[in-house]
């Protein structure tokens, strides 16, 4: 944006682009697994399939099978690891 005395302007000349993804299909979202958000708290691979809502805690070094997590948060707190591949958010 840019400034005119106090009040901001916003910026018209971006350029547009065509979105990358546009031509793969939609993650597959089921029902969640657990029926609500999940705490992790010790170091493990996650299976695949629908998470909804997910708090990782307490130096937990994670890895996401493929799968999704959607419909609430996705929490990583302290000194927790996190690896993904194939992981819709």
């Amino acid at each position: 944006m840019q400034a005119v005395g106090a009040v901001r302007l916003p910026l018209y000349d971006c350029p547009q682009f065509e979105d990358p993804l546009a031509e793969r299909p939609d993650a597959f979202a089921g029902i969640c697994l657990a029926g609500g958000p999940t705490v992790v708290d010790t170091s493990k691979t996650l299976v695949p399939g629908t998470s909804c809502g997910l708090t990782i805690e307490n130096g937990s070094e994670v890895t996401f099978d493929p799968g999704v997590i959607r419909d609430n948060s996705l929490i990583v707190r302290g000194s927790a690891q996190v690896t993904v591949k194939g992981v819709g958010f």
